[in-house]
């Protein structure tokens, strides 16, 4: 008797449970559907219309301005650039790829992570990965020695997440998420790896986030310490501004990018494998579950990319 009621209660705490992912899942779906958008004062409610106008919106986000100058940007980087790297870190970069790199790199794709466009789970690479390691550490030496990079890894589908408390009618405030491929998060993350163990010398130390042994809450410290030091200095006139770039990651200047990473001495395979990256990318936008058309991307970092 006592073994069927501590079934049921199993039972019973299972069907709660579920219930209550039930319910998460719906509440997240809710908050993902656009209803409806506002512009220029006129409110939007045609499902077909409101897909036109987040494709018209993010396909002059990702276009690349006009009159973008090679000449000043090589000015700029004169009077601004880092350090070059030694060469040994530059030997080190320019390296074939191993198929011990490529074994990390799918060691440490995310269970749970929305595929790219190909439908290939991680599941698929990680079960695979004796069969795959061999293929994909070939195809990634020759795309570092200037072969062509497939068509897939350029493409991209983005889903658009709102951010926290903001007006969710104003398409600018919706943050582009890329889903990839998983080679092609493969080949970025063997890029990314390789990279960043010179990052942190080259670039200062102000930049607290994305590089190793650097944290976001550094930052945060140093602002507590500066409000808790003018606390007892009440005499010090002093004032704490807070810059956010807006789009950063989509504004990124290809140009410039290129430019700053031969800037720093960075040649060779390496940076072919940099240059195939940025050169031609397409993507097609997720609305309320459905794609739009493709379009072209001639600037900016994808969100979800290794190397962004």
């Amino acid at each position: 008797m006592g073994y069927k009621e501590d079934e049921t209660e199993v039972l019973r705490i299972s069907k709660q449970n579920w219930q209550a992912l039930a319910w998460q899942l719906r509440k997240k779906k809710r908050q993902m559907v656009i209803n409806k958008i506002k512009l220029d004062d006129q409110i939007i409610e045609d499902p077909n219309e409101i897909k036109g106008k987040f494709l018209q919106y993010y396909e002059n986000l990702y276009k690349k301005k006009e009159g973008e100058d090679i000449c000043e940007i090589e000015r700029y980087l004169e009077g601004n650039g880092n350090e070059e790297l030694s060469e040994e870190e530059k030997i080190s970069l320019n390296e074939p790829v191993t198929a011990d790199e490529v074994r990390d790199a799918i060691k440490k794709l995310k269970p749970g992570k929305t595929p790219g466009p190909d439908g290939l789970s991680q599941k698929y690479y990680k079960s695979l990965e004796e069969q795959l390691t061999p293929v994909l550490c070939n195809v990634i030496n020759n795309i570092l020695q200037g072969g062509e990079m497939p068509d897939s890894w350029r493409e991209a589908h983005i889903t658009l997440i709102p951010k926290m408390d903001s007006d969710t009618q104003n398409i600018k405030n919706y943050r582009p998420i890329s889903l990839l491929n998983n080679d092609y998060k493969i080949f970025a993350g063997i890029m990314a790896n390789r990279l960043k163990k010179y990052l942190k010398r080259t670039i200062q130390k102000d930049q607290a986030g994305f590089l190793p042994g650097r944290q976001i809450k550094d930052n945060v410290r140093h602002v507590v310490n500066i409000i808790e030091y003018l606390d007892l200095k009440t005499d010090i006139p002093a004032a704490l501004i807070f810059i956010d770039a807006e789009k950063a990651f989509d504004n990124v200047s290809w140009q410039f990018l290129l430019k700053c990473m031969e800037r720093a001495g960075i040649r060779g395979p390496f940076l072919e494998g940099i240059r195939a990256i940025y050169s031609d990318q397409k993507a097609r936008l997720i609305i309320n579950s459905n794609l739009t058309d493709p379009f072209t991307i001639t600037k900016g970092t994808r969100q979800g990319c290794p190397l962004s």
